[in-house]
């Protein structure tokens, strides 16, 4: 998984016109995801509830 820091993820927002904490919700969520379809025999499935307020 990847780290994440907050200033980064700040001048990304910023560029891209994204509120930060959302910003770093998506960029979480794609990370989950793409470890998720790398690895094809997932040893437990969870369902994912995320609600965004853009």
């Amino acid at each position: 998984m990847l780290h994440f820091s907050k200033a980064e993820l700040n001048r990304q927002a910023n560029a891209l016109g994204f509120v930060r904490d959302t910003f770093e919700k998506i960029c979480r969520l794609a990370d989950v995801l793409g470890f998720m379809e790398n690895n094809k025999k997932p040893q437990k499935v969870f369902k994912i509830g995320i609600a965004f307020t853009i």
